[in-house]
């Protein structure tokens, strides 16, 4: 078995995939949060696997964790970093180790799941990204908004009065309360984001395709017709098994 591990900024992804088919990617993968990983915990995942391919966008203490755990226990341990180039794909920062993995996966993962073609792809989780890569696998670069969940605890914080608890809309209303206001509010800001960003593409036949926690609820809320990928991260890892 091959694990496929990604670390974000709130809580540690892992998925079992076999090491000899190629994978559907249909079975989804398991959260637990950053606190709750630990040894016995991986010797409960990693105990069929003989390889493991992981990125972590901040966590260098479940990298070690992890890292030590595969020594101890001869499992062949593959660390993915973002680079200036991989598998097809070119980065467009300067400075290429600050485009965080996940979407340097993602990246990567449309190249080979969506070839010769042109894509905008959104990861909606603690922050909401949107990155362009263009037929040819080139980078062109993208946006970093604040996530859902991010912009209303900035409200929360930084004001007040506003009190409200965390209720999306699965279609966005006017609210007639501040929790329906500010619900309301940050997935409209949101998908004013994703559409703006659309808008200002040379290429209007660019595949969009949405991941990330709150995927679904954006997806289904745009105007323009996308793709749902909730697997795009660990699609992008399995890249990298060899």
């Amino acid at each position: 078995m091959i694990a496929l591990i990604d670390v974000g900024n709130t809580y540690f992804k892992y998925v079992l995939v076999d090491a000899d088919t190629k994978p559907s990617f249909d079975v989804g993968y398991t959260a637990v949060k950053h606190n709750d990983v630990n040894e016995q915990l991986l010797s409960t995942i990693l105990k069929d696997a003989t390889t493991v391919v992981y990125a972590s966008v901040s966590n260098k203490v479940l990298l070690s964790t992890v890292t030590t755990y595969c020594q101890q226990n001869s499992i062949a341990c593959i660390h993915v970093e973002t680079s200036a180039e991989a598998l097809g794909v070119k980065n467009a920062y300067t400075d290429f180790s600050k485009l965080g993995v996940d979407r340097w996966l993602a990246l990567i993962a449309a190249k080979h799941y969506f070839p010769d073609q042109s894509c905008m792809i959104v990861d909606a989780g603690t922050a909401t990204t949107i990155d362009i890569i263009n037929s040819q696998g080139v980078h062109l670069g993208g946006w970093i908004l604040p996530g859902l969940d991010t912009m209303v605890n900035a409200l929360l914080q930084h004001t007040d009065k506003i009190e409200a608890e965390i209720e999306y809309p699965q279609q966005v209303a006017f609210g007639q309360n501040t929790q329906g206001c500010v619900n309301n509010g940050v997935v409209a800001a949101t998908l004013g984001g994703i559409e703006k960003a659309y808008q200002k593409l040379d290429n209007q036949d660019t595949k969009l395709v949405i991941t990330g926690g709150y995927g679904e609820l954006l997806s289904s809320q745009l105007t323009i017709d996308s793709i749902l990928e909730p697997m795009l991260v660990f699609k992008g890892l399995y890249q990298f098994k060899d």
